[in-house]
């Protein structure tokens, strides 16, 4: 697999962070925290694509960073087929599904085609508020019971919900000791709190410049996380803002194994977002007909089609590791055109008491399972 050296997915990673910290005011509740899982999203998308006419499939294709929708769609193959793993006490499991409306009933290949690339789970159901239970106790089942729901209605309007879920569990390699952690002042955005500071020295990847500073915290497995601490001139919303795949490359590229005396706050983020305005920002379209499905009306016409985008992420980050869980839905709504939306190391003091960022990547591949923005805890 030949994922790790290409920058695709990953460049779309950063844009969907810059912009999601653009319009951190969709985001819901006032904490200021953000987090977004690219891969989830990506891979939603990559199914939107597979429904839609050839001018909306080329437009998500180069949204992602692919040449075309057979480029995309190898990506996704390659990333279903390699990415989930239950190994080296790391989990990651991946799963996508779709929901058509019964009075919407999709022909041709297209069933058979999400199946095949994305393992995805097909099911046809009335649309209807009777019927919301069976999406969410599939989010619920493939989050390990993180993200308990993803709608709260079925709208009758509604041809199909294309929905992508991702579930993270890793385990530090080295553990923070409990006995360690106490109560310490955290510098939010808004206003200042109480959090519960996990301290540790250890050896990990560090490097610096003048606008930020950035630390690697490897889990069994083939993933890590790492923080970003921006400097003291600079906001971490701010910095999110033109924060680019470049950069990242940089950060990681020029890491030292350094010993670090870390100081890294407890917490647990839940986010929740209609990122479709984001999306379209991004070049998602914002209508088109739903050809690839053969969805057609009364009159024998293939229907048009607009997504709607919700998503939905959990993190939490303790003294033993972290746990992460996304949900992308895609909604696709009936619609007229137009109508849419050991060795001797130098040694740093890092601590993580005031806004700061943070990513969850495998190694792997180098995706980008979550990339967030803690402002306030």
């Amino acid at each position: 697999m030949c994922i790790r050296d290409s920058t695709s997915i990953n460049q779309f990673s950063f844009k969907f962070l810059n912009q999601a910290a653009l319009s951190a005011e969709d985001f819901d509740g006032n904490d200021g925290n953000i987090a977004v899982s690219p891969l989830s999203t990506s891979i939603c998308l990559a199914m939107v694509a597979n429904s839609g006419d050839r001018e909306s499939e080329k437009a998500i294709a180069n949204m992602l960073g692919e040449v075309n929708l057979q480029q995309l769609n190898s990506t996704c193959n390659k990333l279903m087929r390699f990415l989930p793993s239950t190994a080296n006490g790391a989990i990651l499991t991946i799963a996508n599904s779709a929901w058509y409306n019964t009075l919407y009933p999709p022909s041709g290949n297209w069933a058979e085609n999400l199946a095949s690339t994305f393992g995805s789970h097909i099911k046809g159901i009335e649309f209807a508020d009777k019927n919301v239970a069976l999406i969410n106790n599939w989010c619920s089942e493939n989050t390990n019971g993180h993200i308990p729901s993803i709608i709260d209605r079925l709208r009758p309007e509604g041809v199909v919900h294309l929905l992508n879920a991702l579930y993270f569990q890793g385990k530090w390699i080295m553990d923070f000791d409990p006995d360690l952690t106490d109560s310490a002042e955290f510098n939010g955005e808004k206003q200042n709190s109480e959090v519960k500071m996990m301290h540790a020295t250890m050896p990990l990847e560090y490097a610096s410049n003048a606008d930020f500073a950035n630390v690697s915290l490897p889990f069994y497995g083939n993933s890590r996380i790492v923080f970003v601490m921006p400097s003291e001139e600079k906001a971490a919303t701010e910095l999110a803002k033109t924060f680019s795949y470049t950069d990242w490359h940089t950060a990681i590229s020029r890491a030292e194994k350094t010993k670090v005396n870390l100081s890294l706050p407890k917490f647990k983020a839940d986010c929740s977002a209609d990122i479709s305005d984001i999306l379209y920002k991004l070049g998602l379209p914002e209508a088109f007909d739903l050809d690839k499905m053969e969805v057609k009306d009364q009159f024998g016409r293939i229907l048009n089609g607009a997504p709607i985008v919700h998503h939905k992420t959990s993190v939490s980050i303790e003294e033993k590791g972290a746990e992460a869980a996304a949900i992308t839905d895609a909604e696709i709504v009936v619609t007229s055109p137009g109508d849419a939306r050991p060795e001797e190391i130098n040694e740093v003091t890092l601590t993580f008491d005031r806004p700061f960022l943070y990513f969850i990547e495998n190694t792997t591949t180098g995706s980008i399972l979550i990339a967030g923005i803690i402002n306030n805890l």
